[in-house]
């Protein structure tokens, strides 16, 4: 991986890789979610829609062009940044290019293109809002983001969306894609020095701009419980989250995700209390975050729980589940030898970037996850798993208190 601030002003990332013919391209820009106001609730989503709707080379063709080329395409509006990717042959790394680094440029947007987009992202809208499993999501978001915008539900956002008008887009997108907020990685067979002139002779004038992260205050009192009564719903959902805000090693977090996933699952399963779980982490510049997300049978959800939190409060290992998380990660590794994908290295190197984490290689990255012993993952479980959030979804509230 090689890092280069072309004009100091836009950070390069180059993952080069001659043995392929293709190439993976991601734009990312810190204008996440959380960065609007209650006047800009929603912007953020629609603008990235529009910025696949035309540029000011191709205008209202840009997608028909980007079809002609067989090239994957696709973007997304996170809490802490919003993110564009392409993907496909080396020979259009040129065009690829040069439809990203036009993201920076004053945007043209009709105002057939603007109400197109529009309704687009308020079908997206009301069909999340209609799932009754999103209330967990913006239950669990309240909980985890108070003081901050993300507190407001798909409701408030259709509302403000409605309100948004085409000059507002326009002014946000002035505000916010700018070179001081971007970070361009470029993944696979091209050569660098042609890429970097090209990307010299789009940005040398351009002004750099200054750039801070706002404050986000965040100060919550645990344990958080709430329950959503739903009678509709087959199964009893729950997600766990267990925030901490104290600088820790990334990836601690992330061998203890595998084995929480491992051991749960296993020991939930052998109990028939399980339908589903899945525990992830969240990297934030602001906290971490190891969630457990499962659901099962009414009648067995109060077992469950109590076994999850049972499983998290005795800051124990299993020496045999960790074994079979290190053969897992092992099994990854040697996966690695010889393997050419594109996409998935892409990815791997964005979510870095994203989390302002280390950028070392994925060989590297799990030879340091190899290195995590029981003592470190017992530590870390015993000193930041006690700040905990469970929502909960069913028929009937958990007699479980925290």
């Amino acid at each position: 991986m090689t890092i280069i601030c072309v004009d100091n002003k836009l950070d390069v990332h180059f993952y080069l890789n001659k043995n392929v013919d293709v190439i993976s391209m991601q734009f990312i820009f810190d204008t996440g979610e959380i960065y609007e106001t209650s006047k800009t609730l929603g912007m953020s989503h629609l603008l990235e829609h529009l910025l696949f709707e035309s540029s000011p080379t191709y205008g209202s063709t840009l997608v028909d062009e980007l079809n002609k080329r067989g090239i994957v395409y696709n973007a997304e509006t996170n809490t802490h940044y919003v993110k564009y990717y392409f993907y496909g042959q080396t020979k259009y790394a040129s065009f690829m290019l040069n439809v990203l680094l036009e993201m920076l440029d004053t945007q043209y947007i009709t105002t057939s293109e603007f109400e197109k987009e529009r309704n687009i992202v308020l079908e997206e809208l009301q069909t999340i809002k209609d799932n009754p499993l999103h209330l967990l999501d913006d239950e669990s978001m309240k909980c985890i983001y108070p003081n901050t915008i993300l507190t407001k539900s798909i409701s408030d956002i259709i509302k403000n969306t409605k309100k948004i008008k085409k000059g507002m887009i326009e002014q946000l997108h002035q505000k916010e894609y700018k070179l001081h907020k971007a970070t361009l990685l470029i993944c696979g067979n091209v050569h660098k020095n042609k890429m970097i002139e090209k990307i010299h002779q789009h940005i040398y004038r351009k002004p750099m701009g200054s750039y801070e992260l706002p404050t986000i205050y965040i100060q919550q009192k645990f344990p958080i419980q709430k329950h959503i009564h739903n009678t509709q719903l087959h199964k009893t959902y729950c997600q766990l989250h267990f925030i901490n805000h104290t600088p820790s090693s990334p990836y601690i977090i992330d061998i203890v995700s595998k084995y929480l996933q491992k051991r749960l699952f296993e020991c939930l399963r052998k109990k028939s209390l399980l339908y589903g779980i899945k525990v992830y982490n969240d990297y934030t510049p602001y906290c971490s975050i190891v969630h457990i997300n499962f659901n099962t049978n009414p009648e067995h959800f109060e077992k469950a729980l109590t076994f999850v939190l049972h499983e998290i409060d005795k800051k124990k290992i299993t020496k045999k589940i960790y074994m079979n998380v290190i053969q897992d990660i092992e099994m990854k590794l040697s996966a690695l030898k010889g393997q050419d994908d594109i996409m998935n290295e892409s990815n791997y190197y964005s979510d870095l970037i994203i989390y302002n984490k280390k950028i070392i290689t994925p060989q590297k990255y799990y030879k340091k996850l190899l290195n995590i012993s029981i003592s470190q993952i017992e530590k870390y479980l015993h000193t930041h798993m006690n700040n905990i959030i469970c929502i909960t979804m069913g028929h009937q509230k958990p007699s479980i208190n925290l």
